[in-house]
C-alpha cells in the first residue's frame, strides 16, 4: 500500500517541478526585460506614471520596473536621416518665394544637435516630437530666408553665403534646446523661363558693356584729334603773328628759304655757278 501511494505521487512531483521551472524562466525573462542599457551618447530621463524620478540616468543597466525611459541622442544629428554616419545625407525639398517674387525649390539637409535636453524633455517630451518641430522649422525658415535673397544672389558670387542665410533663419524658428550647426543647399531649381531670361540679360549686359567701352575709346580718340588740330592751328597762328611783328623772324625765314632754294638749284650737278644778277637780287635789302 505504501509503495502504491508513493508511485501515485511521483507524476505530480514531476509536474510541479516543470511548473516551477516555467515560472522561474518567466520570472527571469521578466526580470531581464525590466532593465535597459543607457549609452554614453544619450541622455535618458526616467519617469514613473509621468513624473520624473531621475532627470539624467547614469550609463549602464538601469531598472525599468514600473518606470519608463525617454532618451535623447547627444551626438550630432542629420535632418532628415538621424545620426551622422559619414554617408551622403538625405534631403528635404523646400519651396520659397524670392525677394523678386520668383517661386523656387531646393533640396536642404542640415546637421544639428541638442544643447539643452532638460528643456527639450519639458517642452516636447520626446525626440520624435523634436523632429516634428525641426521639420516645421526647416520649412518656415526656408521661406524666411528665401524672402531675403534675389535671383542675382542665387546666380552670382553671393551663392556661397546662402547656406549661412538659411542656417540663421532655421535657428530663429527652432526652440533654443536644439542648434542647427550646418546647412547644405543643393539642386536649386530655377524656372526654365526665368533661367532663359537671365541668360539673355547677362549676354545683353556684356554687349552693352563692350559697346560702352568702345564708345569711350572712340570719344577719347576723337577728342585727341581735336586737341592736336587745335594745337597745330594755334601754332600756325602764333607763327603768323610773329612773322608779321618781328623783322628778325622774317629774316630768319628768308635765310631758310634761300638755303632751301640754293639746295634745290644745284641738286644733281657737279658744278653750279649762279649769276650775279640773281645773287644781287637775294642780297638786296628788303623793302620797308
Amino acid at each position: 500500500m505504501y509503495n502504491e501511494s508513493r508511485s501515485f505521487r511521483s507524476p505530480f512531483k514531476v509536474v510541479g517541478l516543470i511548473a516551477g521551472g516555467i515560472v522561474g524562466l518567466i520570472a527571469l525573462v521578466v526580470g531581464l526585460s525590466s532593465f535597459d542599457k543607457v549609452d554614453a551618447t544619450e541622455h535618458c530621463v526616467k519617469t514613473r506614471w509621468g513624473r520624473v524620478i531621475t532627470p539624467k540616468v547614469e550609463n549602464g543597466l538601469t531598472s525599468t520596473v514600473a518606470a519608463d525611459l525617454t532618451c535623447f541622442p547627444l551626438t550630432q544629428q542629420q535632418f532628415p536621416g538621424g545620426a551622422v554616419r559619414g554617408e551622403e545625407a538625405a534631403s528635404e525639398t523646400v519651396e520659397f518665394l524670392t525677394r523678386d517674387s520668383i517661386m523656387m525649390s531646393a533640396e536642404i539637409a542640415l546637421n544639428w544637435k541638442y544643447v539643452n535636453v532638460d528643456s527639450a524633455f519639458t517642452t516636447r517630451r520626446s525626440h520624435d516630437a523634436v523632429l516634428s518641430e525641426m521639420a516645421n522649422a526647416v520649412r518656415s525658415g526656408a521661406r524666411d530666408a528665401g524672402a531675403t535673397i534675389g535671383l542675382r544672389d542665387l546666380m552670382g558670387a553671393n551663392r556661397a553665403g546662402l547656406d549661412e542665410v538659411f542656417r540663421t533663419a532655421i535657428n530663429n524658428q527652432m526652440s533654443d534646446y536644439a542648434l542647427v550647426e550646418k546647412v547644405y543647399i543643393r539642386k536649386v531649381q530655377i524656372p526654365a523661363n526665368i533661367q532663359s531670361l537671365w541668360t539673355q540679360t547677362i549676354a545683353m549686359t556684356a554687349e552693352q558693356t563692350k559697346a560702352r567701352a568702345q564708345y569711350l575709346t572712340d570719344s577719347l580718340n576723337a577728342r585727341r584729334t581735336v586737341i592736336v588740330a587745335e594745337a597745330e592751328a594755334r601754332k600756325v597762328e602764333l607763327e603768323t603773328r610773329a612773322l608779321a611783328t618781328s623783322p628778325e623772324v622774317l629774316r630768319l625765314r628768308t635765310a631758310e628759304a634761300m638755303a632751301k632754294g640754293l639746295s634745290e638749284i644745284c641738286k644733281g650737278v657737279n658744278t653750279c655757278i649762279i649769276g650775279g644778277s640773281v645773287m644781287d637780287t637775294w642780297k638786296s635789302p628788303l623793302p620797308r
